[in-house]
């Protein structure tokens, strides 16, 4: 099983690769970058939608971030 933890590493991790900022990643899914900064470090979670939407925003498959498929 994975946990909030890995998630956020693979989240950090893509967000690395995009070559996109913070603040712009913030911008396409629209929260404030501190929002996305504390998903990040894991002083709050994002409602699913935004999970969606940020792994649509960083062209990531959801459910290989939640290693649902490898």
């Amino acid at each position: 099983m994975i946990t909030y933890e890995q998630i956020q590493v693979k989240l950090s991790q893509a967000i690395e690769q995009s070559g996109l900022s913070k603040a712009e990643i913030a911008k396409m899914i629209g929260v404030k970058e501190k929002t996305l900064r504390n998903y990040l470090s894991g002083k709050t979670k994002p409602q699913v939608y935004v999970f969606a939407k940020l792994c649509g925003a960083l062209n990531l498959n959801p459910n290989e971030i939640l290693c649902l498929i490898k």
